[in-house]
C-alpha cells in the first residue's frame, strides 16, 4: 500500500491506518452495507462532505465554522477541536 501524501511528516503507521479506514468505509458503501457504515460517523450526525466541509443536523461549513457552532463560540480551531479514535484514544485531526 502506498502512503498518503501529506503536508506534514506523519508516521507511516498512522498513514496506513487512515488508508485502511477509508478502504473499509468504501467497501461498506460499495456493498450497500449502510448500517455498518454508521460506525464511521459521529454520533451527533456530522458528516464530511466530498469537498471537505462538514454538515451536521443544523449547520454546514468548514471544520472551524461547525466546531464554533457546536461550542456556541465566535471562533474555533477545527484542527484541534475535531478528533478521531485510534487504539481507544481520541487524537486531534491536526496530526493527519
Amino acid at each position: 500500500m502506498t502512503p498518503l501524501s501529506t503536508a506534514v511528516d506523519v508516521p507511516f503507521d498512522v498513514q496506513l491506518a487512515c488508508q485502511a479506514s477509508l478502504m473499509a468505509f468504501t467497501a461498506h458503501f460499495d456493498a450497500d452495507e449502510f448500517e455498518a457504515m454508521a460506525a464511521w460517523f459521529a454520533a451527533d450526525g456530522t458528516w464530511v462532505r466530498a469537498d471537505g466541509t462538514l454538515i451536521g443536523n443544523d449547520i454546514k461549513g468548514s471544520i472551524h465554522q461547525v466546531g464554533a457552532h457546536y461550542e456556541g463560540a465566535p471562533s474555533c480551531n477545527g484542527w484541534t477541536y475535531w478528533h478521531f479514535k485510534r487504539d481507544g484514544k481520541m487524537i486531534p485531526i491536526d496530526i493527519l
